[in-house]
C-alpha cells in the first residue's frame, strides 16, 4: 500500500506543478492581451484625433475660400459668381418648369457680361 500512497503523492505532486506553470503560463498570456489592447487603443484613439484634425484644417480651407469668393467685389467676376451657384445640368425631371433659356442667359452674362447700353 505504501507503493500506492507514494505514487498517488507523486502523481498529486506533479499535478500541482502543472497547475502552476499554467496559472504562471495565463497570467503571462494576460499581461500580454492587455498591452497590445492598451496599445491598439492608444493607436484607435492617435487615428481618431488625426483624423478629427484633418477635417478641421479641411473645413479651415474651405471656410477661407469661401469667404474669399464672398467677398470679391470685382465687378467682372459678379457673373462668375451668380454662374457658380446655378446648376446648369440639365437634368430635369417632368414636374420643374424649364430653366433652359435662364441658364443660357446665365452663361451669356458670364461670358460677356451686361451689355453696354
Amino acid at each position: 500500500m505504501s507503493g500506492e500512497v507514494e505514487a498517488i503523492e507523486k502523481w498529486r505532486q506533479e499535478f500541482e506543478q502543472r497547475l502552476k506553470d499554467q496559472d504562471e503560463q495565463a497570467q503571462v498570456d494576460d499581461q500580454a492581451l492587455r498591452e497590445a489592447g492598451k496599445k491598439e487603443l492608444e493607436e484607435l484613439h492617435d487615428k481618431y484625433k488625426q483624423a478629427i484634425q484633418d477635417n478641421f484644417d479641411e473645413n479651415k480651407k474651405e471656410e477661407e475660400a469661401y469667404v474669399n469668393a464672398r467677398d470679391d467685389t470685382n465687378p467682372k467676376n459678379a457673373w462668375q459668381r451668380v454662374a457658380a451657384l446655378v446648376e446648369f445640368s440639365s437634368k430635369a425631371s417632368r414636374s420643374t418648369r424649364d430653366t433652359s433659356r435662364m441658364r443660357s442667359v446665365l452663361l451669356q452674362l458670364k461670358q460677356h457680361g451686361l451689355p453696354n447700353a
